[in-house]
């Protein structure tokens, strides 16, 4: 007796694990999406994703790392599949912005509660430079602290697309 009750509780137990896993990864998806649709374009349109958009990489003007990060990958194509994230965008920050306009996919602003916003994407320091990788759905795959290099945006945007 005390078997078959020990066998139903471990059942009813995996049961629980596997429906609470599954509950986990479509609300992880839907939140994705909903964090960054409170990205906005520069003309202050909200940001949706085009096809070609396989990553998506976060700027500051005060962080001079990406500074240097965002002059490596405009210079390749592989900037075509990427979007520039910007925290602000003032008038210093167009100044620096409208060379690389034309060799990024997007350039959009992150909402102004940068840490929350940082923290929602698992970035818990919200430090720059900073990166999400997204699959063919748009749903975040992957994610990098630090300086992305045209050759490492390859290849996690490989890894998330295969």
């Amino acid at each position: 007796m005390f078997k078959n009750k020990f066998f139903s509780l471990s059942i009813s137990i995996i049961c629980g694990i596997i429906s609470f896993i599954g509950n986990n990864a479509a609300n992880a998806e839907a939140m994705n999406r909903n964090i960054l649709g409170q990205m906005t374009r520069l003309n202050g349109e909200n940001y949706v994703s085009k096809p070609n958009e396989k990553a998506i990489i976060f700027w500051d003007k005060n962080c001079p790392p990406c500074r240097v990060e965002i002059i490596n990958l405009a210079n390749d194509n592989i900037a075509k599949n990427l979007v520039l994230a910007v925290t602000s965008y003032e008038q210093r920050d167009r100044i620096i912005l409208n060379n690389q306009k034309s060799a990024f996919s997007d350039i959009v602003v992150i909402p102004q509660s940068r840490q929350t916003f940082f923290r929602s994407l698992g970035n818990y320091s919200a430090a720059l430079p900073f990166s999400l990788f997204l699959d063919k759905d748009k749903n975040i795959c992957d994610r990098h602290a630090g300086i992305t290099t045209p050759l490492l945006a390859r290849n996690k945007i490989s890894l998330c697309n295969n």
